[in-house]
């Protein structure tokens, strides 16, 4: 089983190493601590009752720096009060178990703290040695303290409010002056007296009519002086002659004015 010595020397990752039910070499082949020396992370589970003995064997490194165990890759980091402490820790255990009551020996006497983060936390592992690697490399750290709140101050008592003004009492309107009495309408004036409208001025009759007039007025004085001339020169035949005499004149009379009328409407 034990090849040459640095056999875990190399490794390019943080490992969990089982080694149960395993026959262990002895003598010059047993297993020393430096056969698993190196700077990464590295937990070894083991039922063998002998091999937890490497925890306590010592090996240098390259630069001369002399380690115990592989206390140089697990350890727990404090950071309380300002300042930060590493915590060396084994690195072979019989089982998780025995490795979770040996990380919480290492933390009691540095009081409560919570694990912050790992120094494997950015790193690729396998699942299965996951807890184991972290439990090796834990960051702890004081619990944050939670906020407590302020106590609100007691309210202050309201100021009483003022008591209001008593409004004033208000003034009484005025009394409104009387009204002046209206004037007096005028008393219209009486219209004037309309003028008496001009007589026409008389129209002369038509020369027509006139004339017609004046040949009638002719025409009876001839006749006049023809019955004058025949009453100078013939006897007296009695008032009936006399009579019918005139009637004649005056129808010869009336139809020369008709005559004379119907010419002047004809000529109109």
């Amino acid at each position: 089983l034990r090849g040459s010595d640095r056999m875990f020397a190399n490794l390019l990752h943080p490992a969990v190493i089982v080694l149960n039910n395993v026959k262990m070499p002895t003598g010059d082949n047993e297993f020393q601590v430096s056969d698993f020396q190196g700077s990464k992370p590295l937990v070894v589970f083991t039922d063998n009752a002998d091999l937890p003995n490497l925890n306590k064997q010592q090996w240098t490194t390259a630069s001369g720096q002399t380690v115990t165990g592989r206390q140089n890759s697990d350890y727990l980091t404090i950071q309380k009060d300002g300042r930060t402490a590493f915590v060396p820790l084994d690195f072979v255990y019989k089982d998780q178990a025995a490795l979770d009551t040996a990380v919480a020996q290492a933390l009691a006497p540095y009081g409560e703290l919570t694990r912050t983060r790992t120094r494997v936390d950015s790193q690729t592992l396998d699942p299965a040695a996951l807890t184991a690697l972290q439990d090796v490399t834990g960051v702890y750290a004081r619990p944050a303290i939670p906020w407590t709140p302020l106590t609100p101050a007691k309210p202050v008592n309201p100021n009483t409010p003022d008591t209001p003004n008593n409004p004033d009492t208000p003034d009484n309107p005025d009394t409104p002056d009387k009204p002046d009495n209206p004037d007096a309408p005028d008393t219209p004036t009486n219209p004037s007296k309309p003028n008496k409208p001009a007589q026409p001025a008389k129209t002369n009759k038509p020369a027509a009519k006139q004339n017609a007039s004046a040949k009638s007025a002719s025409v009876v004085k001839k006749a006049q002086a023809v019955k004058a001339a025949k009453a100078a020169s013939l006897p007296q035949t009695g008032d009936s002659n006399s009579s019918k005499l005139g009637l004649a004149a005056l129808s010869l009379a009336g139809i020369i004015s008709l005559l004379g009328f119907a010419g002047r409407r004809k000529k109109n």
